[in-house]
């Protein structure tokens, strides 16, 4: 068709010759887009399903901006900022029983809250810093329990001898 298109307008050669050049830059730019398109949402996909959602947000996002018109992406990053939400939630409600805790000096139900933060938000550096300071807190009274019962007991040892 394309040569008799031009034994047809034999002048327009170099347009025709110009808009097909054209039309396959086209379709190379849009086989490359798709092709990066698919590539973002598959390794997005794989990192979501490993519960990798942070990770998997800006592949998302670079999915959206490839091909704005599709919805798929924009619906996951819906459901991977739902999820951030309520792990912020989560967290904050934790974080603020433990804190509750750890002020009344109630070590080991403190100690459990900020481990259940460190679940929902692992590497969390206050709750790990609140944790060793329990550590801290628990073993310095250990350690004075002790002595009051080495304390105890060398003064009951007195008192027998001396009554004797």
């Amino acid at each position: 068709k394309y040569n008799e298109a031009l034994e047809i307008i034999p002048e327009n050669r170099t347009d025709i010759n110009s808009r097909i050049t054209n039309l396959k830059d086209q379709m190379r730019i849009a086989e490359k887009q798709l092709a990066d398109y698919l590539l973002a949402i598959e390794k997005a996909d794989g990192l979501f399903n490993l519960g990798k959602h942070t990770e998997a947000l800006p592949l998302y996002v670079d999915a959206g901006t490839i091909r704005p018109d599709e919805e798929y992406p924009k619906s996951q990053i819906r459901k991977i900022q739902d999820i951030i939400d309520k792990k912020n939630t989560e967290y904050a409600a934790l974080i603020e029983k433990a804190d509750e805790y750890f002020n009344q000096e109630k070590w080991q139900s403190a100690k459990n809250n900020y481990a259940d933060a460190l679940a929902v938000r692992p590497g969390d550096e206050y709750a790990i810093s609140q944790m060793q300071l329990i550590n801290q807190k628990i073993s310095m009274k250990l350690a004075a329990d002790v002595e009051k019962s080495l304390t105890n007991k060398a003064f009951a040892d007195i008192i027998k001898q001396a009554d004797g």
